[in-house]
């Protein structure tokens, strides 16, 4: 093999044959290259933004719905037998449902084996024991005996001491996940970028030497076919780096700005329930909840750090405030009827606008999330066929542009 390559080169339709097969397999190469480069980029932007990503939104939906759950039943109980008791029984019975929805998607989505699945496995048993206390809890309020308050405290710690650690640590799993599979995208982007470019920069190189050999030994300046060659690799080799490149920035701005922004609102929404549950339970204790006020405070500094102060957060804390200092003074019954929206619908209204705003925001978050990935997959639609039709074209350009060359030797 050797030796037939030194024989080709010592005369001229030998180093014109040479050449011609050296393009044709460099033309390989870079489709090659670039076909695996595309498809490779192409399969780790779906790996962070349909698999990691949507199981961390699975997770936090599911800290948001469990919290949402406990807000209603608190409300519920609050409420007693009265008219805004059954719409808290069905906002409950929704959230349900909802919560159902997202553990059975969750645990049809496994990706981290046991530690997963027993987290999730523990997480639907302890929500079948929280149903339970609560309906224990309904059954002794409506018979008027105090132990269903102890009941209701009960299934809201449950919630926030051994259900929230099993939804953190799938969180946590998942979120490691995205993380390594965003490094893993890329470090090897930079390969993929780097094959492109140095097969292309060969072809390209060959393609020139090519074509100044056959004006310097054939008085021709110029050969139409290489010099079409030649454009189609530059422009290709161009085009694919600078999408790829793109593309790269495309989806790390997707994880910084619309991913981190998503998760945000998704736990702020959950913690607006968490704040909404502490002001229910305040006034079940009747007197002695300074505990939940406490807590209360906590969660609204941790959100207000979080998202600042929008002004559904700061209408809601308005009213919040009102019926504090209602049941402070003595006035109890008032400061029950506001928070469950019994002739003043101020508070009720204004959770309900605090809980439309942080949706709308998460909304527009999880949107600009999607669009930024719609961006990052359109800087490299159809590429990969591209190379491979690139190839083909190079190729036969090249054959065109040497064969009549070579057989004017041989004539």
């Amino acid at each position: 093999m050797i030796s037939t390559i030194k024989n080709l080169r010592r005369t001229t339709p030998g180093k014109l044959q040479f050449s011609l097969g050296l393009i044709v397999l460099l033309a390989v190469a870079f489709a090659i290259s670039g076909f695996s480069s595309v498809l490779a980029s192409r399969d780790a932007v779906d790996k962070i933004a349909r698999k990691a990503v949507p199981s961390i939104v699975t997770a936090q939906t599911i800290r948001v719905k469990l919290l949402e759950l406990d807000e209603a039943a608190t409300q519920e109980f609050l409420a007693g037998g009265s008219q805004a008791g059954l719409g808290s029984r069905q906002k409950y019975e929704a959230a349900r449902e909802a919560l159902g929805v997202e553990l059975t998607q969750a645990a049809s989505n496994i990706s981290f084996g046991k530690d997963e699945r027993q987290a999730i496995e523990k997480l639907m048993e302890k929500v079948q024991e929280y149903n339970g206390m609560v309906e224990s809890a309904r059954s002794y309020n409506r018979l008027g005996y105090p132990v269903g308050a102890a009941y209701l405290r009960l299934a809201s710690t449950s919630v926030r001491t051994e259900m929230m650690p099993l939804v953190e640590s799938v969180d946590k799993l998942n979120v490691t996940q995205l993380d390594s599979e965003y490094e893993s995208y890329k470090s090897a982007s930079g390969l993929r970028i780097g094959m492109i470019g140095i097969t292309g920069l060969a072809l390209i190189v060959v393609l020139f030497i090519t074509q100044r050999f056959i004006s310097r030994n054939m008085r021709r300046t110029f050969n139409l076919p290489l010099l079409t060659a030649t454009a189609i690799v530059v422009a290709l080799s161009a085009y694919s780096v600078t999408g790829l490149m793109m593309q790269r920035s495309e989806v790390t701005q997707a994880r910084a700005q619309g991913f981190v922004s998503t998760y945000t609102w998704l736990n702020a929404r959950g913690t607006a329930y968490d704040i909404k549950s502490d002001q229910s339970l305040y006034l079940i204790a009747m007197g002695n909840g300074a505990v939940y006020e406490d807590s209360m405070k906590a969660k609204v500094e941790a959100l207000t750090t979080a998202v600042g102060s929008p002004a559904s957060l700061k209408g809601y804390l308005e009213q919040d405030a009102r019926i504090r200092v209602l049941d402070k003074g003595g006035k109890r019954e008032q400061a029950v009827g506001l928070a469950l929206g019994v002739g003043s619908n101020d508070a009720v209204a204004s959770f309900s606008g605090l809980d439309s705003d942080f949706s709308a925001r998460l909304q527009q978050a999880s949107g600009e999330f999607y669009t930024s990935i719609a961006q990052a997959d359109g800087k490299t639609w159809l590429l990969d066929w591209v190379f491979a039709l690139a190839a083909l074209a190079v190729a036969a350009l090249a054959y065109l542009g040497l064969n009549p060359r070579i057989r004017e030797y041989r004539a």
